[in-house]
């Protein structure tokens, strides 16, 4: 984001710092709270699963309790060796009465190969369907020859236990169950309060029993082939819209069917704590956040009077007014700034300089393809040769940046011939880069590079705070030296200078290039490209040939600008900037433009 206001940077700073600060302790805090939430309702869960077991555990004991008498009773056993079965049906439901507070229903009585001897059932469950040899089987295994399980009806799931009838040795065996039903669960859930359901599945999902709503029920049974594909026993779901963490538990059921015992906890109702202290907290943290925004605020307009003072001295400095300095009112790092403002305000001057700034070409592509001690090892070698090239003709390496190096001549110390020193630079540099390096053995293209030369008024002098300070210049020409080294690759050549150049470098011929507005500039500058002695270009017939040319074509002479044009590009080739040329010329005579100053302005740098 831009600013044009220091305090208000500052004030978005702080405020914004607070912000994050304020917004990651709710997030961590609503995090806590809702990992302790989840962690509330699982163990009410597994308390849940405790007591259901519990109350299944207890019906099956109580049944069991009064069955095994039953079987070793001298008078059930001779109603049995009698085989009387109105007789033994009514002994059963006597049985079945005796079993308080279980609601048993079912009894069957079955001799040693499972067949039927007696039953009393309920209407909806076929006797002969039910998977006795199931609970028989298990009854072997154990050392009391009883088993139990649970097997599915068309109403409801049933637990069942097995007893063998013994007369001693076992002669037959007795079942006895009771339904897992609604009752059963509302039971579980009024110990608990914690919702449960009973799923079934016998090729498809269906719940027998449940406290849940019916539109919940639907919601419940639909995530329920999800939940045992993914192995996930444990889910988070909306039923109807409400949030809920479903756990499920299979139960020991016969082969043919599953059941399953759900455990739904209701994240509402156990984030509903957490949630008021949240509203809590929003409280707190807009106050919090209001009162660090009009602290910002103060510390932003304390801190602001001194920044836009040191603005306006830079400011004078940048316009050639070195007199100003800044008044320091305070002993802060702030304050510490001003004086050294004004020490380096003292240590300026203004001279007439030439600046070389050179940038490698394709930097992004070559890093793309090689390693990174490559791309070191090559710009290292770069930078060592131009600052044997630069420093060969009295130029000073003024600093490094990345890919690129800005030179200096004329600074810190003049000798004289700045402009001719500075374009001798610049084409030793290009013609060092038909030189080939051999690396290993090994041949290495050498870098490609563009140059940009201005000359120019520009303020020199040691610049930067108290305790660090570099010698360096700052000044419209060192802005025109970058904008010239960038156009090089838009006018696709090597070395670009200004008329300021050109007017004292005497020793070199000039060719025209363009009259042009720079990107962020409202000056128009000609600028133009020195020439090797031995660049065909450079002979005095097409030298005058060119002039011609660029004269005709600023005077918007188009016919006869693009007739010496073609001509040029005849002798010297399809040079870019004449293309150049012959595109604006189309574009201008297309247009029928009225008026033509023959500037071209830049959108880019």
């Amino acid at each position: 984001m831009n600013f044009r206001s220091f305090s208000a940077r500052i004030a978005l700073l702080v405020s914004g710092l607070l912000t994050v600060t304020l917004i990651c302790t709710f997030f961590l805090v609503n995090r806590e709270n809702t990992n302790n939430a989840f962690l509330s309702v699982a163990a009410d869960q597994a308390t849940t699963e405790e007591t259901f077991t519990s109350l299944l555990e207890s019906r099956t004991t109580g049944l069991f309790d009064v069955v095994r008498p039953a079987t070793r009773d001298h008078a059930f056993r001779t109603t049995f060796i009698d085989g009387h079965v109105p007789t033994l049906e009514s002994a059963m439901r006597n049985l079945l009465s005796r079993i308080r507070y279980v609601p048993a229903d079912v009894i069957l009585l079955k001799d040693l190969n499972l067949e039927s001897i007696a039953e009393t059932t309920p209407d909806f469950i076929q006797p002969e369907q039910l998977p006795v040899e199931w609970l028989t089987d298990k009854a072997f295994e154990s050392d009391e020859y009883e088993s139990s399980g649970i097997i599915s009806t068309v109403e409801a799931p049933y637990q069942l236990i097995t007893s063998p009838l013994l007369i001693p040795d076992p002669q037959g065996w007795i079942l006895v169950g009771f339904p897992i039903d609604d009752q059963f669960v509302q039971s579980t859930k009024e110990i608990t309060q914690t919702d449960v359901s009973i799923a079934i599945y016998d090729g498809s999902w269906r719940i027998s029993s449940t406290t849940l709503n019916p539109n919940q029920q639907s919601s419940f049974v639909d995530q329920l082939p999800t939940m045992l594909e993914d192995d996930r026993l444990s889910i988070q779901s909306d039923l109807d819209g409400v949030p809920y963490l479903s756990r499920l538990r299979r139960l020991d059921s016969s082969s043919d069917t599953q059941v399953y015992v759900g455990m739904h906890g209701n994240l509402n109702q156990a984030l509903a704590p957490y949630q008021r202290l949240n509203r809590s907290l929003y409280l707190i943290f807009g106050g919090g956040l209001l009162l660090s925004a009009l602290g910002a605020l103060t510390l932003a307009r304390s801190v602001s009077a001194p920044v836009k003072a040191l603005t306006r001295g830079v400011q004078s400095i940048r316009s050639g007014d070195l007199s100003l300095r800044v008044k320091a009112t305070s002993s802060d790092e702030l304050g510490q700034l001003g004086g050294a403002f004004n020490e380096m305000a003292e240590g300026l001057e203004e001279k007439e300089i030439t600046v070389l700034f050179c940038d490698v070409r394709n930097f992004t592509q070559l890093c793309e393809s090689h390693a990174p001690q490559v791309v070191l090892a090559k710009l290292n070698r770069f930078f060592s040769r131009a600052s044997n090239v630069i420093e060969d003709q009295n130029g000073v390496i003024d600093k490094y940046m990345g890919d690129a190096v800005m030179a200096l001549f004329g600074a810190p110390v003049k000798h004289g011939n700045e402009e001719n020193r500075a374009v001798a630079a610049a084409l030793a540099l290009r013609a060092d880069i038909k030189n080939t390096d051999r690396v290993n053995g090994v041949i290495e293209e050498p870098l490609e590079f563009g140059i940009g030369i201005a000359s120019g008024t520009a303020v020199v002098g040691n610049m930067g705070s108290e305790n660090r300070l570099n010698y360096s210049v700052i000044g419209d020409s060192v802005n025109t030296c970058a904008r010239l080294e960038s156009l090089t690759k838009y006018y696709q050549l090597p070395v670009l200078v200004n008329e300021a150049v050109v007017l004292k470098a005497d020793q070199f011929t000039f060719r025209w290039v363009d009259r042009i507005r720079a990107k962020g500039k409202s000056q128009v500058i000609d600028i133009f490209q020195p020439l090797e002695a031995g660049d065909q270009g450079a002979s005095d017939t097409l030298l005058a040939m060119h002039l011609e040319a660029v004269q005709t074509y600023l005077n918007a002479d188009w016919h006869v600008a693009e007739g010496l044009i073609n001509r040029l590009i005849s002798e010297l080739g399809a040079l870019h900037i004449y293309q150049l040329y012959l595109e604006r010329i189309h574009h201008c005579r297309d247009q029928n433009l009225d008026s033509w100053d023959g500037v071209y302005t830049h959108t880019k740098k």
